[in-house]
């Protein structure tokens, strides 16, 4: 990770690394717009869709099987994410465009919308998400999709985590 903050609201960061083969990649790389009212922010650039937990077992399913898993380069996407924290309530949503081969006029594109909308006390976090991808001829290519995953695809759920003390 490389981050910069330019001022008080405005903020760039990049994940990059080696995808495997030892090819290089940049996974995130984004500008935010942060300390707003309710503590908001506006994020764009590429990104990973809100969904979820965001856990760093990238085989957990809701991770690899909807393709938003960090280890996976095409799972991100670009476009714009809004989201505000503001006491016990939080939410976020995005809407994303996914190109894993944009010199190619014949790619084809996919359009993504997701969300989480949650709430977080002291020891307990509740939340629900949703992912929708539209014309999915190309999201997850790299992990090699199946006829039945392509086209349209829609996924949601609720997922929650308890604090025990200093755990």
């Amino acid at each position: 990770y490389l981050g910069s903050r330019l001022g008080a609201n405005v903020s760039l960061l990049t994940q990059f690394g080696l995808q495997r083969g030892g090819n290089p990649v940049f996974r995130e790389v984004f500008a935010m717009v942060d300390n707003l009212p309710y503590n908001s922010y506006l994020k764009i650039g590429k990104f990973l869709p809100p969904y979820g937990h965001r856990l760093e077992d990238h085989t957990a399913y809701v991770r690899k099987e909807l393709f938003v898993d960090q280890s996976n380069p095409v799972s991100y996407g670009s476009g714009v994410e809004i989201g505000a924290d503001p006491l016990l309530f939080y939410a976020r949503f995005a809407y994303l465009n996914e190109d894993i081969r944009p010199a190619d006029a014949t790619d084809a594109t996919s359009t993504v919308y997701s969300g989480v909308l949650g709430w977080q006390g002291l020891w307990l976090q509740l939340g629900g998400s949703f992912l929708r991808v539209v014309d999915n001829q190309n999201w997850g290519f790299a992990s090699g999709l199946s006829g039945d995953t392509q086209g349209d695809r829609t996924a949601y759920g609720g997922y929650g985590s308890v604090n025990f003390w200093r755990l």
